[in-house]
């Protein structure tokens, strides 16, 4: 075979893209009546947010209630959902937190809230800012002590936890923090009907993102996929249109982790035009594995996710090399030594960015025998196109 210069195998790579483009858009088109509303792909099933019950499934009750037991948890009439109260911590006063309605979308049946600081709490606010400033945790610590349901207090004590090596503190300190915002929640403030939203442009709201942030990362180094995933979900829903800390780059994830497929085809469904998610690299290498093992549950062929697997290297073909170097599959000398798997020069930065974090998080899913095979099939067939 005539070797390939570089704008011949470009110019092959764009064929590659129309002849598949074609054939998804048949598919989409006949799926657009089907699409499922917003509002139900972000109900969170509530049942799932308890990430000791997840461990429990995994490991049996016998080894989990010991850990159960060291966590001293207090009895409560009402068991909470975001995070259940330690023995240990102070009794909670009036934390100076409210909640109130902004606006309501009758027709999108959608109700958007403001977290609202107290008076009490705008100054401990401002004491909070001195103890910052002051680059010693003991000062947050005082001020914890004073107000122990402070939520920046609780924060930022969780991240000096974490630099210190103890990370058991340090999601200790975010689950307090979750706490003290569900004892708050406006009445009509209900998670799990996927239809209330909260501003990340509004100040006071933007604690609550990034303690659900946070709680995330801390469930995943737990291995509670599934609750980290109706989290993921929590997250997103909040403001689903701006989507500010990024939970549509995870959420493929924590589907696949949880083995929600047919969540995440609905997910893409639905958010593909808003989002552009097939602009995404993620969501094009995810939708890909999500319909390989919907296939293999199935008994079918993997034709339909080998076509999916050759779009998502057309688009972003420099994932291929970060995975294999992974380990995720071997990629033969041939092809490794194309050009355009390689980032371009003029790559924008924000993208070789997404393709990181992409590998970085998700190369381990890559890395199951059946979907090597896969991946070795796919590429062997991508070589053979025209």
């Amino acid at each position: 075979m005539e070797e390939m210069s570089v704008e011949e195998f470009e110019r092959s790579l764009q064929q590659m893209n129309q002849q598949l483009g074609s054939l998804s858009t048949e598919g989409e088109t006949s799926r657009k009546a089907t699409v499922t509303p917003l509002n139900q792909l972000l109900a969170v099933d509530t049942r799932f947010l308890d990430a000791d019950a997840e461990m429990k499934k995994m490991f049996g009750a016998r080894v989990v209630n010991s850990e159960i037991k060291d966590r001293r948890y207090a009895k409560v009439a009402k068991k909470a959902l975001l995070a259940q109260p330690r023995g240990t911590w102070p009794v909670r006063k009036a934390s100076g937190l409210s909640m109130d309605i902004v606006d309501q979308d009758e027709k999108e049946r959608i109700t958007t809230f403001k977290i609202v600081h107290s008076e009490y709490y705008q100054r401990t606010q401002l004491k909070f800012l001195v103890a910052v400033a002051s680059y010693d945790p003991n000062n947050l610590v005082a001020l914890l002590r004073e107000s122990p349901f402070h939520i920046d207090s609780l924060l930022q004590l969780s991240e000096v936890s974490k630099h210190n090596g103890d990370n058991g503190l340090a999601g200790e300190f975010i689950e307090q923090a979750l706490f003290a915002f569900e004892k708050s929640f406006h009445s009509l403030f209900n998670i799990a009907s996927g239809s209330v939203r909260l501003s990340f442009q509004e100040v006071e709201n933007r604690s609550f993102f990034l303690a659900l942030h946070r709680h995330i990362q801390f469930l995943g180094r737990r291995g509670c996929w599934r609750t980290a995933f109706e989290f993921n979900k929590l997250l997103l829903s909040l403001d689903p249109k701006h989507d500010e800390l990024g939970s549509l780059l995870s959420i493929d994830f924590f589907a696949l982790k949880a083995q929600e497929y047919v969540y995440l085809q609905k997910l893409y469904e639905r958010l593909q035009e808003e989002h552009g998610l097939s602009q995404l690299p993620n969501f094009a290498y995810s939708m890909a594995l999500a319909q390989f093992h919907l296939e293999t549950v199935q008994g079918k062929d993997h034709d339909e996710s080998s076509k999916l697997l050759q779009r998502a290297i057309i688009l972003f073909p420099s994932v291929v090399p970060l995975l294999a170097d992974q380990g995720s599959f071997s990629v033969d000398s041939e092809m490794s030594g194309e050009a355009a798997f390689y980032p371009a020069v003029d790559l924008p930065k924000i993208l070789d960015l997404y393709i990181h974090l992409f590998v970085s998080r998700n190369f381990a899913l890559w890395k199951e025998p059946e979907v090597g095979t896969s991946a070795e099939i796919t590429k062997d067939r991508f070589r053979m196109l025209p």
